[in-house]
């Protein structure tokens, strides 16, 4: 399987603000809007960093085993979490690594499976939880590509 190029960069948008583009060479397109806080823009004057941990359902994340609304507006004095180069960075790394997953799953449910045969197509869309036969040549089509 060939590896997919992923790539970020920086596009001015209609407003006047800037976007982060993520493609892939697969034709998957994310656009999303880069942080434009002032404080941001001068971190040195007003101590705000980039805070990269991964954010839940709400954009938040736990501090300290704690989510306390306390904790979190403390935390959140200091630290962005717009979206900034690194964490763009970690989004395009995180789609090149959805790239390829299926296949290995469909391997490991071979493994523990009798032979009793090649499995039908059915079978593998039921196996793999597939909706479609469509969604399955899909698949095949992005892993051979």
């Amino acid at each position: 399987m060939s590896a997919v190029d992923v790539t970020v960069r920086v596009e001015r948008n209609a407003a006047g603000r800037h976007d982060y583009i993520v493609t892939t060479s697969t034709g998957y397109h994310a656009t999303i809007p880069q942080c434009d806080r002032d404080e941001c823009r001068d971190p040195g004057r007003y101590g705000i960093t980039e805070c990269r941990r991964p954010l839940d359902h709400r954009g938040q994340h736990e501090i300290g085993g704690s989510t306390s609304i306390k904790a979190w507006l403390r935390h959140a004095a200091t630290r962005c979490h717009g979206w900034h180069d690194g964490r763009a960075s970690d989004f395009a790394v995180a789609v090149r690594k959805t790239y390829g997953n299926r296949m290995p799953r469909a391997v490991t449910l071979l493994k523990g499976r009798p032979q009793r045969g090649p499995m039908s197509v059915d079978e593998v869309v039921d196996a793999l939880g597939w909706i479609t036969v469509d969604e399955y040549r899909a698949e095949l089509a992005k892993a051979a590509a």
